[in-house]
């Protein structure tokens, strides 16, 4: 009889066993992720975009460079996304029937996630240069 199956292995209503553990394993890693987002957040609005930008033309060039840094982010991820589409093929080919869905969900939102940081990294950057030059 398979063990790891969870509608085989529950201990009583509502409870699985061996599930505390990868509670804790999911849980400590979820915690610390916040919590950079969180210092990440704070750190931005506080020590970035609180000070001055300087100048109207100082503004102006910032503007012309995040409407500049953004067309790019959206070239560049019009063709990132044609390569995930097609890795989520060639993943979706190569994994077992069992795991599947749960390795393409990951991978989905992990090419996701790692977009957002992108573009998140690419705007802050572009708030804290014309900070910088001021």
């Amino acid at each position: 009889m398979d063990t790891t199956s969870i509608g085989d292995d529950t201990t009583g209503f509502g409870q699985v066993a061996g599930m505390s553990e990868t509670i804790t394993v999911v849980i400590v890693p979820l915690v610390t992720g916040l919590l950079g987002l969180l210092t990440a957040a704070y750190l931005a609005k506080v020590r970035v975009l609180s000070e001055d930008k300087g100048s109207e033309k100082m503004i102006e060039i910032a503007d012309n460079i995040k409407t500049g840094a953004q067309a790019f982010l959206r070239k560049e991820y019009t063709y990132i996304l044609a390569y995930v589409v097609v890795m989520v093929v060639v993943i979706g080919v190569i994994t077992t029937p069992d795991d599947v869905v749960k390795t393409l969900l990951c991978f989905v939102i992990g090419a996701f996630l790692s977009a957002l940081c992108g573009y998140c990294g690419m705007l802050i950057a572009v708030e804290a240069n014309v900070r910088t030059a001021q």
